[in-house]
């Protein structure tokens, strides 16, 4: 049986797995996802979106679920994706 160091990397693999496939995430200017207009949308990178977690409103998660989400944002994990992505 994997231990739980082992689960929690396999974890973190399969999502910048995704990331990787996803490239860039979208940024919207206004705070509002449901503005779709292009004039509010900008390509950021994966790394960007996780630095400014807490000002910008981000796709970070799309792609994502509920577990993978809540994995990424508890300390120390974001931490680590964003050391992880800087690489």
């Amino acid at each position: 049986m994997p231990t739980t160091q082992q689960q929690s990397q396999k974890m973190a693999r399969r999502i910048l797995e995704r990331w990787k496939e996803q490239r860039y995430c979208i940024r919207f200017l206004d705070g509002n996802k449901l503005n779709c207009q292009v004039n509010n949308l900008k390509w950021v990178s994966h790394l960007d979106a996780l630095r400014n977690i807490d000002v910008w409103v981000t796709d970070w998660d799309a792609n994502l679920t509920k577990k993978q989400k809540e994995f990424v944002l508890t300390e120390p994990n974001i931490k680590n994706f964003i050391q992880l992505l800087k690489e």
